[in-house]
């Protein structure tokens, strides 16, 4: 979805200029950065929300960034643009891998930063490709310009091309339409352009607490009726995909399921909380009930499979029932790993 003043561009070597598109690469194949920099930080979904909205996200967006670098002793300053985040930090890798597990976050460049200005563009550019453009690559470029510039999308990528393999003899390099051995992509916002060669892919979704708080209810592992590693997997994924969508997820469990419970707690608290301890003495529906008013909370969340719904407590409030989420009922646990390893890793 392209935004007003939006001009973009797609340059394939120095001669074809198309649509912005390009798929991301796997964290592997990233080239270890260096310890200075700035990260370029996109989101997705955010970005189709009104302005008013949107704003609101971006700012729930920066808390938790702010909070998990912080939390990590991670030097660093945050700036934004419209549709884009930028953070200044002196452990580059360490800020990414941190920055990657958060949800809302749907990419990561480490960029270099050049002024906008044609002929320093261009230098930079060229420095920038020097030691990542060898003898026998296949190389293309992609050009993204926001606001108004005395020169065009095309005019960047035709100077461009020959900018980044300026230290080569041009025999030694070729251009590949379908599937270069590295895209060199710059972004022009202002009086600044960020040259980057990859793309670290996020989370994705909205920012924890943007949707409000749900219970992640963890029971005794024998009211399952399911191994243990099983119980503890499916509690996991149902956990990160709330988050995904933009809840905050607390846990909550009974004092004698939460002994049960407490070797694994690292995987499910927030920071340093502890889980909620649910009412003792009274149902438990009830006591998930209270809880839900008492946290705030407009679900229950419950870890188990299809087959245990009848096993799964309905909490009501004042007679009414509260809202309960199955993430992962439908799944058979080689769908639960899969999921895991996706939203995890």
């Amino acid at each position: 979805m392209r935004e007003n003043g939006h001009k973009e561009g797609m340059v394939l070597g120095n001669i074809l200029c198309e649509e912005w598109k390009m798929p991301l690469v796997r964290t592997e194949d990233i080239r270890e950065v260096d310890l200075m920099g700035t990260i370029l930080v996109r989101y997705g979904e955010m970005g189709l929300k009104s302005e008013k909205v949107r704003s609101r996200f971006q700012r729930q967006l920066i808390d938790h960034m702010e909070e998990a670098l912080s939390r990590k002793r991670l030097e660093h300053v945050i700036s934004t643009e419209r549709g884009r985040i930028f953070v200044e930090c002196d452990d580059v890798n360490g800020a990414m891998e941190v920055l990657r597990r958060l949800p809302g976050i749907h990419s990561l460049s480490h960029v270099e930063k050049v002024p906008s200005e044609m002929d320093a563009l261009m230098e930079g550019m060229s420095l920038f490709a020097r030691d990542r453009l060898k003898e026998g690559m296949s190389f293309g470029i992609k050009v993204r310009r926001t606001g108004n510039t005395p020169y065009s999308s095309r005019d960047v990528a035709v100077r461009g091309g020959d900018a980044v393999c300026a230290h080569l003899d041009d025999s030694k390099v070729r251009v590949d339409l379908t599937d270069p051995d590295i895209w060199f992509e710059v972004e022009i916002r202002g009086r600044w352009a960020y040259l980057f060669t990859g793309r670290v892919p996020g989370i994705g979704g909205m920012p924890r607490s943007s949707q409000g708080k749900v219970l992640l209810f963890l029971p005794a592992f024998s009211e399952l009726g399911m191994e243990r590693e099983e119980t503890i997997k499916r509690a996991r994924l149902s956990k990160s995909m709330l988050e995904r969508r933009g809840c905050r997820v607390i846990p909550a469990s009974s004092r004698e399921a939460l002994d049960e419970w407490r070797p694994y707690l690292s995987l499910f608290r927030e920071g340093d909380r502890d889980p909620f301890v649910l009412e003792e003495g009274i149902d438990v529906r009830e006591a998930l009930a209270d809880a839900c008013g008492k946290t705030s909370s407009f679900a229950v969340v419950w870890p188990g499979r299809l087959e245990d719904i009848g096993k799964m407590p309905i909490p009501h409030r004042t007679g009414a029932p509260v809202s309960v989420l199955q993430p992962t009922a439908v799944m058979d646990l080689g769908e639960v790993e899969q999921w895991l390893r996706r939203l995890e890793s």
